[in-house]
């Protein structure tokens, strides 16, 4: 199933998703001179940094940051920008901007740690949005689970789901994947981890404004 259109009324004009979506176009645009997917978040230094902290450890969190907005082609970058794009802005709306950049910057942080704790010792760079925008898909999930969206089931089906069921399949295709060890060079389990991270987080705002809402409640009686 491809996604082509999240049906969720926007209350406001996003402000941080579509700032994030020209950042990565801009930094793929001169990453190829400037910044070298060679510079990418490496899994085997966040393994030494984590026994050996110190100026390494700088290193590591700075090349970690900038792997947020690095992509390794032309179609992981418009892959990721689409989905971004898709579920990025229903969920800004949701929490506001500095809820939501806050949130997407830890997700795609958690999401490095995932992809390295499963592979300690990989020398291969880690570079993309998509484990930041799996939280936000997590997020998505949690929040608005019922919002419709349309997908492309291929050949010639478009039909209109629940968001939930889509990112249900999803996640399953994550893991799937994940587990038969296909297109090794996916950071799969930085998918996984990143949507997770953004359930927790989900699960944790709503309770908290339940209770909120339970004194507000309270104090009206």
């Amino acid at each position: 199933m491809i996604p082509l259109r999240c049906d969720t009324p926007q209350r406001r004009p996003s402000i941080v998703t579509p700032l994030l979506l020209v950042t990565c176009l801009a930094v793929y645009v001169v990453q190829g001179r400037w910044a070298p997917v060679s510079r990418g978040f490496v899994p085997l230094e966040f393994t030494h940094a984590l026994f050996h902290p110190g100026m390494d450890t700088l290193r590591m969190c700075a090349s970690c940051a900038a792997a947020f907005f690095m992509h390794a082609n032309l179609v992981h970058l418009v892959s990721n920008m689409w989905y971004l794009w898709l579920f990025g802005n229903a969920v800004e709306n949701r929490l506001g901007a500095f809820s939501f950049i806050g949130t997407y910057l830890l997700c795609g942080g958690i999401s490095m740690i995932a992809q390295a704790l499963y592979a300690p010792l990989s020398t291969i760079p880690i570079v993309g949005a998509s484990g930041a925008i799996a939280g936000v898909m997590g997020l998505h999930f949690v929040m608005l689970p019922f919002s419709r969206i349309l997908v492309w089931v291929p050949p010639i089906f478009f039909v209109r789901v629940p968001a939930f069921v889509f990112l249900l399949f999803w996640f399953y295709v994550q893991y799937a994947s994940a587990g038969n060890g296909s297109e090794v060079r996916v950071a799969w389990w930085a998918h996984i981890g990143g949507f997770i991270a953004g359930l927790v987080m989900g699960v944790s705002l709503r309770v908290r404004e339940a209770r909120e809402s339970g004194r507000r409640r309270s104090r009206a009686r």
